[in-house]
């Protein structure tokens, strides 16, 4: 019971950290790449394997991204977006970058 959400990511191949891959292992999709020497890495986007409450399951999944970002090499992308869509129709666009998150609110008429 409860308020759930999914929740798909913008495009980026920001690398995602072992700390965050072992973290959410188990409820998002992340994408599987390989680097020159056949060794596994992730990146964005990543979405989520299961409904989930977003004050619950994924209630650090945003601040979890923001530090993902703020990790990143200098001169890489630090600003992805991430779209929540909830059960009763509306959805949540989150604009996440390194110094601040953004929310906008959209209702879906049926």
């Amino acid at each position: 019971m409860g308020y759930r959400s999914t929740f798909v990511s913008s495009e980026s191949h920001i690398q995602l950290p072992s700390w965050f891959v072992n973290k959410y292992a188990n409820s998002v999709n992340m994408r599987e790449s390989y680097d020159k020497d056949a060794v596994l890495f992730h990146t964005l986007p990543i979405s989520s394997k299961h409904e989930g409450k977003m004050y619950g399951m994924y209630g650090m999944l945003i601040q979890d991204l923001q530090r993902v970002l703020d990790e990143q090499p200098v001169g890489y992308s630090q600003q992805m977006a991430l779209m929540v869509l909830h059960e009763d129709l509306l959805h949540d666009l989150h604009v996440i970058t390194s110094s601040k998150l953004t929310m906008t609110n959209y209702p879906t008429a049926i």
